[in-house]
């Protein structure tokens, strides 16, 4: 993830290690970056850009909008873009800037799609026609306003296939969270020991949401009959300001069914 400063008051993190490309199937353009996610004071502004590449040999049309998904912005334009509509010539590329504005009185955090749609043509197969659309992400904390919370709605422990818990994970502060942490299960009476980490991939929710988060075992390993316990450790949010939640639980399998005995609702 690159980092790029502005005169120590904007800190702007952009998601530039992948780059977005439609199923390719029906692609004929690549966008980068794949996520912005920014912090930015109250009453200051930010121009950045995002790429569109075009590999192949025919023209695209590319149409470019936004959606927002702030809960309550202060101002309804507080993201603009250059250009509502990119023209690519065969194998050739085309920078377009945005901006963002946050109010002086904003809190939280701004989000929003950046959203790109392929016109120049559409694939039709079957019965079906299909346009190319492809969404970034943008998320723009105001700083010094963030306030990183979460609970955990449910806890669910599966043992089919392989075994996995799943944690519900709801965002109850005001900016969006990448929870991470660990599970460390352990027998009960017994000497077996797991280590899992939760989140890997820090999939992130935002404000008001919440995600299903599953962990899994290796593959195809299924808990033997018995009782466990497991103790696990969540937290999200920056250095000086972090939200931690830990949960210490005991279940019991017996075979593909799991109950959990101690632990829930205190």
């Amino acid at each position: 993830m690159k980092t790029i400063k502005y005169k120590n008051i904007i800190s702007i993190f952009i998601g530039a290690c992948l780059i977005l490309q439609a199923n390719s199937v029906f692609a004929k353009f690549l966008l980068s970056p794949s996520r912005i996610e920014a912090k930015v004071p109250p009453g200051k502004s930010f121009e950045e850009k995002f790429e569109f590449s075009n590999p192949s040999d025919e023209p695209v049309k590319v149409k470019v909008f936004w959606t927002d998904r702030t809960k309550n912005p202060v101002v309804s334009d507080w993201l603009k873009i250059s250009k509502d509509i990119v023209e690519l010539a065969p194998e050739s590329s085309e920078i377009i800037t945005y901006t963002v504005s946050i109010p002086e009185n904003a809190s939280g955090e701004y989000n929003a799609w950046f959203v790109t749609q392929e016109v120049s043509a559409a694939t039709t197969q079957g019965m079906a026609t299909f346009a190319v659309r492809m969404s970034v992400p943008i998320y723009v904390m105001v700083k010094g306003t963030e306030k990183y919370d979460f609970d955990i709605k449910k806890i669910q422990i599966n043992n089919k296939k392989t075994a996995e818990i799943i944690l519900n994970v709801r965002n109850t502060g005001n900016v969006h969270i990448r929870p991470v942490g660990s599970i460390i299960i352990t027998g009960v009476g017994s000497p077996q020991k797991y280590a899992l980490k939760f989140n890997e991939i820090k999939w992130g929710v935002i404000p008001n949401q919440s995600t299903d988060y599953t962990t899994k075992f290796k593959e195809d390993k299924k808990l033997a009959d018995g009782k466990y316990k497991a103790k696990i450790n969540i937290h999200a949010g920056d250095e000086g300001n972090m939200k931690q939640w830990q949960k210490e639980i005991v279940f019991e399998v017996k075979g593909i069914n799991t109950t959990i005995i101690k632990g829930l609702g205190n």
